[in-house]
């Protein structure tokens, strides 16, 4: 239905006779929605926070005690589990990403090579 809709024939959203032009995603309470209601946008800021905090905690795996790991490692799950529930209808490669995040986790806790 998303494709018979033109995005030019929508009258155009007024704020104090001003118009605002429409987005192509939008973020609202920390998730990315775009117009096909697809969860890639928030999948791809999800993955680009982990990995950035992983590329820093990176140089210090072998200096921290196991604990501290875990810690560090629980942290950054609820930046992959938050809004979870919303992607039951996501495609099976998102939720592969995701799945890769979670191993990321293990593999920073137990010192594993990929």
């Amino acid at each position: 239905m998303l494709n018979l809709l033109d995005g030019q024939a929508l009258p155009p959203v007024m704020y104090d006779s001003v118009p605002i032009l429409y987005s192509k995603s939008a973020k609202d309470l920390g998730v990315h929605m775009d117009t096909n209601l697809s969860w890639e946008v928030h999948i791809a800021d999800v993955s680009k926070r982990v990995f950035y905090s992983f590329q820093s905690l990176k140089r210090l795996q072998k200096f921290l005690p196991f604990h501290t790991k875990v810690t560090l490692a629980q942290s950054l799950l609820p930046l992959i589990d938050y809004a979870d529930v919303c992607f039951l209808d996501a495609k099976e490669v998102l939720l592969n990403k995701l799945e890769r995040l979670q191993n990321l986790c293990i593999r920073f806790i137990f010192g594993l090579r990929k």
